[in-house]
């Protein structure tokens, strides 16, 4: 059985538009997303995994994840799945 919540949040602006800027923004959204879940009664810990799906931001990576842990942040997909 596969259980979901997709929700979408507005994304704070980045600090810069310089288009080298890579600042730590994402981290506020998935803590952002984390209210909302929990503000709607949905417990993480009842999921094996929480994908934060975000923009594209000028990042030298394409995700993060905790390893081992339960998240993972895709940087760029928007809701397109795997490229």
């Amino acid at each position: 059985m596969q259980i979901t919540a997709n929700i979408q949040i507005p994304c704070t602006p980045l600090a810069s538009s310089s288009s080298s800027y890579c600042g730590d923004e994402q981290l506020k959204w998935a803590t952002d997303a984390d209210a909302v879940l929990a503000a709607q009664g949905i417990n993480e810990a009842n999921y094996d995994h929480v994908i934060y799906d975000i923009p594209a931001i000028n990042c030298q990576w394409s995700g993060l994840s905790t390893l081992p842990g339960q998240w993972v942040m895709m940087n760029g997909n928007c809701g397109q799945g795997e490229k």
